[in-house]
């Protein structure tokens, strides 16, 4: 943001009632700008028609936990509603295409939240996954899910978990933290069961079945369901020593279980904004805040400021205030400073916590200041491209404004479209797109809304002229069951929207599942479905209970710090390969699991058995890998080990 010295002042061009004082950013940049202005009254509906190929959804690449959603350019520059009428408004005060998060309800019903639990949570999970990333506030507001959407658009684990389960328990849906050791996530109960969503790093879990999410008692009595699973967020890629680290950090010691969360009272409504006759408020959509509110310093977060935040001007008029020698302005968001130009004066709060009524000191009600807020880009009342509505959201009937849009036509270019087509049913699929593209965003989903993408099936990556999936990733595809996958790209930072959804199937054995296991005197037997002419059957053993079968892993891990490997070894587990759909071991090991195989493609893992304790008493002990987490030096430090399994 713009120093008082260094800040211009211009008029309204339209000359229309009241005054107008902005500021003009160095941010909007040098292109000719086009306006448009639309009157607008209290419960009266209005459109706003911004014709352009490409708006700013075109411009901002995809978030992630640690991508914040940085904008490549710039659409609209400022939108500036200017109260015309002879009252008062108070309230939200400006909503773009029913966007209102301005109360739960309002919240709920802008993303049209199903009836069934299970797909109204699945849907608040995405949108939260989708509009929020990985940095730290260190304000307390944080933990309320308005108030981080409004302010910030941006938490740590347990800011994020804390807003999100408050929004799910308002909305129906019990909640609770689960135990871990270091990080913070949730479950959250429908259906009769609880499920994990992890909303720091953007995941979630599934059975080995591929349809049912998994709950932490899942997790902890099956690790490789979350070991199989991408984190954090879909710009990172499949990673070893980053899934192995998540996995570890689930407490297997003792777990503890928490009470779900209640709600002292309803979540509370933003607080409202209020314009006097004459007065303005300013969306500089291109423009962030100098410093940001809250006790952290942003550098160490990756540009999460420049990508997050927004700036929101209040041009107020101490005339329509009622003069006297000072002027009170009260805000819904943050305030960040306040500066009289007419004296020349800066006003600004206390720094790191959340103000939101300050006082400014007049020489003359003729005065003119100017309140600046911070506001979270996501949460901005912006139009797009095409046909916008747009209402007035104020309780006063009387109430009149005008809307006036300040955007920058884009050049007369088309946005890149990519093609694809599935190659072999592996699946392999091959992809033609503008060769100056960079990046390329795919996801796959079983229904064409897409309304649920798990986290292998979705990922930001380089552009390439072929997709094909990793081990692990393709554990997540189920034989006979019907896919479309959906790809955008990027050339010259532009992106493209979705291309139309491709459907394909998957051809793999079926899942050994469910298996039996039995004692045969000083032998184990297990048995499982057949698959069908041709298939052969790998049956793995361990004593880790996090194992992965050698055939997904060629090493096993041993050590790490933090997301880094500091020790592994040869993954040798494979302890029988058999035709038949059973087979009789002496046991050697406390865990097995076993996969189907056919023409070299692998089923889908069957569950994770263990051996009856009336064979085990003599095995070695049980382990698994575990996170230690301490605080060194004010430092968050993760040391995983493989540890016993007590």
């Amino acid at each position: 943001m713009s120093s008082p010295a260094t800040a211009r002042v211009r008029c309204d061009r339209n000359r229309r009632r009241g005054w107008l004082i902005a500021t003009v950013w160095a941010l909007a940049g040098p292109a000719p700008a086009e306006t448009v202005s639309v009157p607008l009254r209290v419960g009266q509906p209005a459109e706003i028609v911004l014709d352009a190929a490409l708006d700013d959804s075109h411009y901002t690449d995809p978030r992630g936990p640690a991508q914040h959603g940085a904008s490549t350019s710039t659409f609209i520059r400022t939108v500036t509603l200017t109260n015309t009428g002879p009252v008062p408004l108070t309230g939200p005060l400006l909503v773009v295409n029913d966007r209102d998060w301005s109360s739960p309800d309002a919240l709920r019903q802008s993303l049209a939240l199903p009836a069934a639990a299970a797909a109204r949570m699945g849907r608040l999970f995405t949108f939260w996954r989708d509009h929020l990333s990985h940095a730290d506030s260190d304000c307390a507001e944080a933990k309320d899910p308005l108030a981080l959407l409004h302010f910030w658009g941006y938490a740590l684990c347990g800011d994020t978990t804390a807003a999100l389960t408050r929004l799910a328990t308002d909305s129906g849906i019990p909640a609770r933290k689960i135990p871990l050791n270091g990080h913070v996530a949730a479950e959250y109960f429908f259906d009769d069961a609880w499920h994990v969503f992890d909303t720091d790093q953007a995941a979630c879990y599934l059975r080995l079945d591929n349809r049912t999410l998994a709950s932490a008692a899942d997790l902890r009595a099956d690790p490789f369901l979350a070991r199989r699973t991408k984190v954090p967020g879909r710009h990172a890629p499949v990673s070893a020593g980053a899934m192995a680290f998540n996995t570890a950090l689930h407490e297997y010691v003792e777990p503890r279980e928490e009470k779900a969360v209640k709600l002292k009272t309803p979540l509370a409504p933003l607080r409202a904004d209020t314009l006097f006759p004459g007065e303005q408020m300013i969306v500089h959509a291109a423009v962030p805040p100098e410093v940001a509110v809250g006790r952290t310093k942003l550098e160490a977060w990756g540009g999460v400021r420049e990508a997050a935040l927004r700036v929101i001007e209040f041009a107020v008029s101490p005339a329509a205030r009622g003069g006297g020698n000072e002027v009170r302005v009260a805000t819904a968001c943050p305030i960040l400073r306040a500066v009289n130009h007419g004296t020349g004066e800066t006003v600004t709060p206390p720094a790191g916590v959340p103000t939101f009524t300050i006082a400014v000191p007049v020489r003359t009600p003729a005065d003119r200041v100017s309140v600046f807020c911070q506001r979270s880009r996501i949460s901005l009342p912006v139009p797009g491209k095409g046909r916008n509505s747009v209402r007035l959201a104020a309780g006063e009937p009387r109430g009149a404004a005008t809307l006036t849009v300040e955007w920058e036509k884009p050049a007369d270019l088309a946005p890149p479209a990519p093609e694809v087509a599935l190659a072999d049913a592996a699946p392999t699929f091959r992809i033609r797109t503008d060769p100056a593209a960079d990046l390329l965003w795919w996801q796959i989903s079983t229904t064409a809304d897409f309304a649920f993408v798990p986290p292998n099936f979705d990922a930001v990556r380089p552009t390439t002229e072929a997709l094909r999936f990793d081990v692990l990733t393709a554990t997540f595809f189920h034989p006979g069951q019907p896919y479309l996958l959906r790809m955008k790209v990027r050339r010259g930072g532009v992106w493209s929207g979705w291309s139309a959804p491709l459907a394909f199937r998957v051809e793999k054995p079926a899942r050994p599942a469910p298996t039996t296991v039995a004692v045969a005197g000083a032998k184990l037997r297990l048995a499982w479905p057949d698959a069908g002419a041709g298939a052969e059957y790998l049956v793995f053993g361990s004593n880790r209970l996090d194992f992965v079968p050698e055939v997904l892993a060629d090493e096993e891990i041993v050590a790490l710090r933090g997301p880094e490997i500091a020790q592994h070894r040869p993954n040798r587990n494979l302890v029988a390969t058999v035709r038949e759909p059973t087979v009789e071991l002496t046991p050697a090991f406390r865990f097995y699991r076993v996969i189907a195989r056919r023409s070299g493609v692998l089923s889908v893992p069957g569950d994770l058995l263990a051996t009856p304790p009336a064979l085990a008493a003599k095995l070695p002990p049980a382990s698994v890998l575990q996170d230690r987490w301490r605080r060194v030096d004010d430092a968050d430090e993760h040391r995983a080990a493989e540890l016993p399994l007590r």
